[in-house]
């Protein structure tokens, strides 16, 4: 195999924003609630990142979406500085569910006027987690906050800065010769696409961020000419340019 020493692939965008990938429904029947149900029977009307959850809702919260009648999904990662004790609360008006990590920590999934909802103490790592967070409303007034309690005592709406998602689902490689295949590789090979033009888009197929892996480019006689070190934080939105 040949690699090419003059050939080396360079990130020039970083696609990770600050803030939690959004999808607001319009709640076509408000018989079944169900937060599962929600998302899959149901496409979404807006999505955008919005960077805190804590919002207060008079008219409708996006464009096409009727304040009396509709859901969110906020799905990302949570970036935990430091290794403590954490207690999670949401304020909201109807109904919400906070999953960290997969696990269910608050169940507030009614129909109600504001309260305030509680997790159970937790204690999370430093490093990324996986966060989702799914509310749903009826009536002309909506609200939805989510806070924690540090170990310290100190509460907080969680700052934008803790959360990250992707801008994009998929990932840029420009500079890429006709016809060359860019495979995105950790241990298997996660994705794969060809270059049109002189710019490959590998799709990520709902892989959630950061990936680790490593990018290599093929030629047409089937030969690596170029390939990333193995990279820690690919994420969707990174543009990457191949330099000859």
């Amino acid at each position: 195999m040949l690699i090419m020493k003059t050939a080396y692939i360079e990130r020039i965008v970083h696609g990770r924003v600050n803030g939690l990938r959004a999808k607001y429904y319009t709640l076509l029947e408000l018989e079944n609630l169900d937060p599962e149900t929600i998302v899959t029977n149901n496409t979404p009307t807006h999505q955008r990142i919005d960077q805190e959850i804590n919002f207060v809702w008079y008219d409708n919260p996006a464009p096409n979406i009727p304040l009396e009648r509709f859901a969110v999904l906020w799905e990302g990662i949570l970036n935990i500085e430091h290794e403590e004790n954490y207690v999670f609360f949401i304020d909201v008006d109807d109904g919400a569910r906070l999953w960290i990590d997969g696990t269910l920590i608050i169940d507030a999934w009614y129909e109600q006027s504001l309260r305030r909802f509680y997790s159970k103490s937790i204690k999370l790592s430093k490093g990324f987690h996986n966060i989702k967070l799914i509310y749903f409303n009826k009536g002309p007034f909506a609200a939805i906050r989510l806070g924690w309690v540090r170990e310290s005592g100190f509460t907080e709406i969680i700052p934008k800065y803790h959360f990250i998602t992707n801008s994009k689902d998929f990932i840029v490689i420009k500079g890429v010769p006709r016809s060359f295949k860019v495979e995105l590789w950790n241990v298997a090979k996660i994705t794969e696409a060809t270059s049109i033009n002189g710019v490959v888009i590998l799709p990520l197929h709902g892989v959630k961020s950061p990936i680790e892996g490593s990018i290599k480019i093929i030629d047409l006689d089937g030969r690596t000419i170029s390939e990333t070190r193995f990279l820690r934080d690919i994420w969707g939105g990174d543009v990457f340019t191949l330099k000859l």
